[in-house]
């Protein structure tokens, strides 16, 4: 609450409600997963997460590059996080496992440009330690466990007036979200499922979501942005295929 509106091309006009909704998968001349697990183990410090979420920032950097001379210097992402979601109970002598849906989120500062403040480009393993950096503060500050115990204890005594107000996303320019799916899906006696996306629904102001889920061996995305930020699709699929270009630039560097 005591953030910094984000100001830039892509956070603060009112949702239309109106979509673009695309979606990318690996090529085949490039397995994205397989690279973002070779960068961590080149880097055990850096997570899953700080990798795809460098790959973000350098195809957001690309995008307002072409599209404005303003470029933020960094923009806020919405980080969800997992908490634990399965418990054991017992039944009349039976282990039940009991599915909830228990996670928090955090408010992220991506860096688009240096640190520095000068406007040129980070080169990509500079983008991955910036990044880090900020994944590092976050997880070390207590953002998680409020928002935790704001969403599991506090929504329900507060009344609704005050929770849409409170829960009004105005700070926010993107959500990123990123979760493992299964190894294969199979239906109908057989067939396999090719492909599996989701996409983010947006709260106030804050109109994009990007998703990613690893599916059969592979990186699936997703991403969900109201016209008025984005208003054709030809964007919308540059900013989601330059995830893929990023991972693909850092991987090569490393080799």
């Amino acid at each position: 609450m005591i953030r910094s509106v984000d100001n830039n091309i892509i956070h603060g006009a009112d949702l239309t409600g109106d979509k673009v909704i695309v979606w990318s998968t690996e090529k085949e001349d490039f397995h994205a997963l397989h690279a973002v697990k070779q960068i961590k183990s080149k880097f055990p410090q850096s997570s899953f997460n700080d990798i795809l979420l460098t790959a973000l920032s350098e195809s957001l950097y690309n995008y307002f590059k072409q599209n404005t001379d303003q470029i933020p210097p960094s923009l806020t992402v919405v980080v969800p996080e997992r908490r634990q979601t399965i418990f054991a109970t017992e039944h009349h002598g039976l282990e039940i496992n009991s599915m909830q849906n228990r996670f928090s989120v955090g408010m992220l500062y991506l860096p688009l440009l240096p640190q520095t403040g000068c406007e040129r480009k980070s080169s990509a393993l500079e983008r991955l330690q910036e990044v880090r950096q900020q994944t590092t503060f976050l997880k070390n500050a207590s953002d998680y466990q409020i928002n935790y115990w704001l969403m599991r204890v506090i929504v329900k005594i507060l009344p609704e007036s005050m929770l849409r107000a409170m829960l009004y996303s105005t700070h926010s320019t993107l959500v990123m979200s990123n979760i493992i799916g299964p190894k294969k899906v199979t239906i109908c006696d057989g067939l396999s499922v090719n492909d599996i996306v989701f996409w983010i629904p947006h709260r106030g102001l804050t109109g994009i979501g990007v998703s990613v889920i690893s599916y059969d061996t592979r990186l699936e995305l997703g991403l969900n942005v109201d016209r008025a930020l984005v208003s054709n699709v030809e964007d919308a699929q540059n900013i989601l295929d330059g995830i893929f270009d990023a991972l693909k630039k850092l991987y090569e560097s490393i080799l």
